[in-house]
C-alpha cells in the first residue's frame, strides 16, 4: 500500500512468527492460507538497489507467489525477463483493514506490516487466456498468485510491475540465475565448510638455526 512516499515491492522470506501484541512490525506481514495455518514473512528487500535475494539454479522450475496487500488502485501487472511461465492458481484474501503505517520519532511513514493475518477467502476462476504460456500476469487488489517458470538462461535479470510509473517508482527487483555447480558454492556461502572439507591444522617446529623462530 501507497504510504511510505512511494508504492513497494517486497521480496519475502518465511520466518517464525514474532511475540503476539507487537504488530505492525515494518517489513512483517502475516498470511493466513487456505490451510488456516498462519505464515510469517519478513521483508529482505524493497529498493531496486537492495542486494540480490533471488538466485535461481539454470534448468530448474520455479514456483513464484504475489500477494497484493492494496485495497485500492489498479492491478499490478507482474513481469518476469528471460522465461515464460503457467499461471497456477488466482486466490483471493481479506487484506481490508490488515495493513498499518510504522512512523519514525518525527511522525513520518517508514514502512509497515500487517496488524492482524490477512485471510483467505476463495479460489478465483482462471480465464481461457491464462491457460497459456504468459511472462506478464496481473496481480488485482487483495490477489494472490502464484505462476510456474521454467529459467533456461543464466545471467542476471529483472522481475518488476508492467505499469511504467510504478516501475519508476521501484517496483523493479534483480534475480540471477546461475549454473548448478555454481549455484551450491552460492548457497553455501556463509555456511561453515564441511568438517572433511577443511585444511588440516599444521604445527610449526622451532628452527633451531635461527634462534627458535617458527617456519
Amino acid at each position: 500500500p501507497l504510504g511510505t512516499g512511494q508504492i513497494e515491492q517486497w521480496e519475502m522470506a518465511e520466518i517464525p512468527a514474532p511475540p503476539a501484541g507487537q504488530f505492525p512490525i515494518d517489513g512483517i506481514v502475516q498470511v493466513k492460507g487456505e490451510d488456516g495455518k498462519v505464515r510469517t514473512y519478513q521483508r529482505t528487500a524493497r529498493r531496486f538497489g537492495d542486494p540480490v535475494q533471488f538466485m535461481v539454479e539454470k534448468g530448474a522450475w520455479e514456483k513464484w507467489s504475489w500477494l497484493n496487500l492494496d485495497t485500492a488502485g489498479w492491478p499490478h501487472p507482474q513481469h518476469i525477463h528471460a522465461t515464460h511461465f503457467r499461471v497456477q492458481s488466482r486466490h483471493s484474501y481479506n487484506v481490508a483493514d490488515r495493513f498499518g503505517f510504522v512512523f519514525d520519532e518525527k511522525g513520518r511513514t517508514v514502512g509497515g506490516g500487517t496488524t492482524a493475518p490477512v485471510e483467505y477467502v476463495k479460489a478465483e476462476p482462471l480465464t481461457a487466456v491464462e491457460g497459456g504460456w504468459k511472462d506478464v500476469v496481473p496481480i488485482n487488489n487483495g490477489e494472490l498468485v502464484t505462476v510456474a517458470a521454467k529459467f533456461d538462461h543464466s545471467g542476471r535479470f529483472l522481475h518488476h510491475c508492467h505499469m511504467r510509473d510504478h516501475e519508476d517508482m521501484g517496483m523493479m527487483r534483480p534475480f540471477v540465475v546461475m549454473p548448478a555447480e555454481v549455484m551450491k558454492i552460492e548457497m553455501r556461502g556463509g555456511h561453515p565448510m564441511p568438517e572433511q572439507d577443511m585444511p588440516k591444522a599444521k604445527a610449526a617446529a622451532p628452527n633451531r638455526d635461527h634462534g627458535g623462530g617458527h617456519r
